[in-house]
């Protein structure tokens, strides 16, 4: 349940109980309503491991690369999200202020100024943090053009070009 929802630059601060279902709207809502980021103040603190393991979950990834912030454990508690697919970099640029930034990719200089300024980073790689959304959107689409119309495929063997090995 969304309570508030507040444009800050290009982030929308959003107040949700359950981070999971966030990250599946903010998926939805890029796509259709090309805002570029979500600012997530969730209502209980949760801690890094919680949320690592749900946007494993979410993405089905085995292994995302964590960049824990100073003076941070998997155990520390956190309450700011700012998420962004693909590329956060120059989104986050206004979303400094957070305790975690989720995005598929940063640069090094990016991620080394985060974590000295104590925001603990997250990254899934470009295009799986793009993909988590294909099957809301074909689902949408499927309610605005018929089978007759239209034939939604998803592609099974699509994947990202990079591999942790």
């Amino acid at each position: 349940t969304i309570s508030k929802t507040i444009h800050i630059v290009n982030v929308e601060k959003v107040r949700l109980k359950d981070f999971f279902y966030v990250i599946i709207i903010y998926f939805l809502a890029i796509r259709f309503e090309s805002r570029l980021g979500r600012f997530i103040e969730l209502n209980s603190p949760q801690t890094i491991r919680t949320i690592v393991d749900k946007v494993k979950t979410l993405t089905g990834l085995k292994h995302v690369r964590l960049a824990l912030a100073n003076d941070k454990t998997l155990d520390s508690s956190i309450k700011t999200i700012a998420v962004c697919a693909g590329s956060g970099s120059s989104v986050f640029t206004d979303a400094k202020d957070v305790d975690v930034q989720l995005t598929g990719e940063l640069s090094h200089h990016a991620v080394l100024d985060a974590i000295h300024r104590g925001t603990t980073i997250i990254l899934c790689d470009h295009t799986n943090t793009e993909r988590g959304f294909l099957k809301h959107v074909k689902e949408r689409f499927e309610t605005i053009w018929n089978e007759n119309q239209v034939k939604f495929i998803l592609s099974e063997r699509e994947r990202d070009a990079l591999e942790i090995v």
